[in-house]
């Protein structure tokens, strides 16, 4: 028994022939759209990670600076007061009470402010078409 494969036609041969370059053209289509969404993640993830880093280290040298400045204020109200026990309760009186203004006055526009700021950050909503925009 001689089998003999079916003959297919030129036009059936070129058209699975187009959905098979079709399928693959969909394929890496699709797989560059994950390999460009990645990348997109991490360039996004690296700039926050480099604010942070950044506002860290802008943070500590403040702190540093600050402190000074809270030592050189402690040694003068001590100078003007005659005692550095009541030269460091008047600076601790002070940095509490500029800490209750900053807590009543501030806190509410720094927190409305961070939580537009995170709103406005949606990626985890985009569609793939927004990306491209």
């Amino acid at each position: 028994m001689d089998r003999k494969e079916p003959n297919l036609d030129n036009s059936s041969a070129s058209l699975i022939n187009q959905l098979g370059e079709n399928y693959y053209y969909l394929k890496t289509i699709i797989l560059n759209r994950i390999e460009i969404s990645k990348l997109e993640l991490l360039q996004f993830f690296s700039i926050i990670i480099s604010k942070l880093i950044t506002g860290l280290v802008f943070s500590i040298l403040i702190l540093i600076a600050t402190l000074f400045c809270l030592i050189a204020l402690v040694l003068y109200v001590a100078t003007l007061v005659g005692s550095h026990i009541y030269a460091l309760l008047i600076v601790a009186l002070l940095i509490v009470l500029i800490g209750i203004l900053f807590y009543i006055l501030v806190s509410p526009i720094l927190s409305s402010f961070i939580v537009r700021q995170i709103e406005e950050i949606d990626f985890l909503t985009q569609t793939p078409n927004d990306v491209e925009k």
